[in-house]
């Protein structure tokens, strides 16, 4: 269900991930997320600037897409081995320039979906 704040009103905003809402598979990303992003204040920016300029169904594909990821390995939960993963994926991403650039930053996919996930209420 859609709230009043603006974390909730992110679910109204993504109707791919509305129905992803009680998914396993999104509590985990968005734990992975939490577990790897230090700066959440820079990250609800990041987030905020992304899903300002793209369609819910981009956003929505860009979080399926890291979830996906996330499920293929093992252990990810765990603090030392995410933020090993996570290095991973964004040299992966960089390699294969699977790259936005944001307020003119150029980021990984990962990184913009890692920040879109930290911003996702709980």
């Amino acid at each position: 269900m859609c709230g009043m704040s603006a974390a909730g009103a992110l679910y109204c905003n993504l109707p791919g991930v509305a129905g992803l809402r009680e998914d396993t598979d999104l509590s985990l990303a968005r734990a992975f997320a939490l577990s790897v992003v230090s700066n959440r204040v820079a990250a609800r920016a990041i987030a905020n600037a992304y899903l300002a300029r793209v369609a819910p169904s981009e956003a929505a594909e860009l979080l399926r897409s890291l979830m996906s990821r996330l499920r293929e390995e093992a252990g990810a939960h765990k603090r030392d081995a995410a933020r090993r993963l996570a290095g991973r994926l964004v040299g992966t991403d960089f390699r294969n320039t699977r790259l936005t650039i944001v307020d003119g930053w150029r980021l990984s996919n990962t990184e913009i979906a890692l920040c879109v996930l930290a911003k996702l209420p709980k």
